[in-house]
């Protein structure tokens, strides 16, 4: 083996390890296309190694190839940093989502807390109109309570009334019932007492027309023996019953005065009158009531 195969050999050495240090897969495929250059420029070197140009022209190539790999080191350094550069906006990325994850989960709490103190508001508001409207409701029933109440107190009264009605018009009923038995009773009664009556009426016509038939005989009889005694003119008019009376009166008084003279003289006469204690004027009187 030449100086210059050993060249090759040992840069191929350093190059693969300082690429094994700090490497790439993209660093791995140049690494193994270089040392395959390599191994290819020394398989033709041994096959013809009298061929300078061919020396030449493998060394331009491989210093061609150590600027690429100065180039690709000089990328790779530049692709590093800026990875670094990357990882370190990821994790600032990822620490400020983090924050945000936090800050959100926070602002979540948060947001529930005040949903469940606006529930407890609404159920609060809720329950005070609840309640509210089970005070008015209630207020409402006390009122239809005392209404209805005051209606049966009012009920209480008119029926009390009306049972003190009833046993008033029960008492007049009765009152009433006993009134018109007394009346019913009266009126048979009166009944009776009426047919009594009319019995006793038509007993009295009977009577009276008796008693007007022997009026009449007796008042005939009376104005006979009244105007056929001698020295009385008779009247050629009807004549009262005063006048009959009176004429009668004056025949007696007459009669009286005779027999009281013929007395007087000591002549045995008669008694005119049934009692001798009767005076004239008494006996006058009672013919006088015996004809009214």
């Amino acid at each position: 083996m030449t100086d210059t195969q050993q060249t090759a050999m040992l840069l191929t050495q350093l190059d693969t390890e300082s690429l094994d240090k700090k490497s790439s897969p993209e660093e791995h495929m140049f690494q193994s296309e270089v040392t395959q250059q390599v191994h290819d420029c020394g398989e033709e070197y041994s096959i013809g190694s009298d061929n300078q140009p061919l020396i030449n022209r493998l060394m331009d190539e491989l210093d061609t190839v150590k600027k690429d790999y100065e180039m690709a080191k000089g990328a790779n350094m530049s692709l590093q940093k800026l990875l670094s550069h990357q990882e370190s906006q990821l994790r600032k990325a990822l620490d400020e989502q983090e924050i945000f994850r936090k800050e959100a989960k926070e602002r979540e709490m948060q947001l529930q807390a005040m949903s469940l103190k606006f529930s407890s508001l609404r159920e609060e508001r809720k329950h005070e109109e609840m309640m509210a409207t089970m005070s008015k409701e209630n207020y409402n029933i006390r009122e239809l309570v005392a209404e209805l109440k005051s209606e049966m107190s009012k009920r209480n009264d008119m029926i009390t009334d009306l049972k003190h009605e009833v046993q008033r018009l029960q008492r007049q009923s009765t009152d009433f019932q006993m009134r018109l038995k007394k009346s019913e009773e009266e009126k048979a009664d009166i009944q009776r007492k009426s047919e009594d009556l009319l019995c006793s009426n038509q007993q009295i016509k009977v009577s009276l027309e008796c008693l007007q038939s022997r009026f009449e005989r007796f008042r005939t009889k009376i104005i006979q023996a009244t105007y056929s005694a001698p020295g009385v003119k008779c009247s050629q008019l009807e004549m009262t019953d005063n006048e009959i009376l009176e004429g009668m009166q004056r025949i007696i008084t007459e009669r009286s005065d005779f027999h009281q003279q013929l007395k007087q003289k000591g002549v045995k006469v008669p008694s005119l009158y049934m009692n001798e204690t009767t005076s004239p004027k008494q006996s006058a009187s009672n013919t006088r009531r015996k004809l009214q």
